[in-house]
């Protein structure tokens, strides 16, 4: 299951590409900061040996991109039992 979330009208008829930096990232620790204008979300990976987090990715975001963005999560998560 996959969803555009955006302002931008007609989002879902916009065709998608993949960039050439495009990278997936597995994540154990998550983090979040928000000024009155954008969110910040912080991905790592912690090392329990070292006590150590890696931080591997930040995404910035407007505030109504992150509500979507919440929207959604809940949305997904309310029928996580029919996900693959």
């Amino acid at each position: 299951m996959s969803k555009n979330i955006s302002n931008i009208q007609n989002i879902n008829d916009f065709k998608t590409k993949r960039s050439d930096d495009f990278r997936n990232v597995y994540a154990n620790v998550t983090s979040i900061a928000a000024t009155k204008t954008e969110v910040r979300l912080n991905f790592g990976i912690a090392d329990y040996l070292d006590k150590t987090v890696d931080r591997e990715v930040s995404i910035h975001m407007t505030l109504n991109t992150a509500k979507g963005l919440a929207d959604s999560i809940m949305d997904f998560l309310k029928d996580a039992d029919k996900l693959k």
